[in-house]
């Protein structure tokens, strides 16, 4: 199974586009390209920015939003990708009576 990041990598290798001109060319960080390629969208900012910003890049690079937001869909978990709290401190705890 073809990996999103993979497939914008390979894309943009085969255009012979580095992640700075790509950066210049759609606004996004080099530092989030560079994520996206490597699956990693809890390296960006949050889930709506995660989708923005891989569709942007795979537009830049000539994928259609529709086949792109398909994968992206089937690879991202955004409950596993921003838990702000470990799981101890989110679960309820009952606390026993002393009296």
């Amino acid at each position: 199974m073809v990996k999103l990041g993979q497939l914008l990598h390979q894309k943009r290798l085969q255009k012979k586009l580095t992640l700075e001109e790509v950066s210049q060319a759609t606004k996004i960080k080099a530092t989030f390209l560079a994520a996206i390629e490597k699956g990693e969208y809890n390296k960006l900012p949050s889930p709506a920015y995660a989708k923005g910003f891989v569709t942007n890049y795979a537009t830049y690079l000539g994928f259609q939003k529709t086949e792109i937001v398909a994968l992206f869909r089937r690879e991202f978990d955004e409950k596993r990708a921003y838990k702000v709290l470990p799981d101890s401190l989110t679960k309820t705890k009952e606390f026993l009576s002393t009296e």
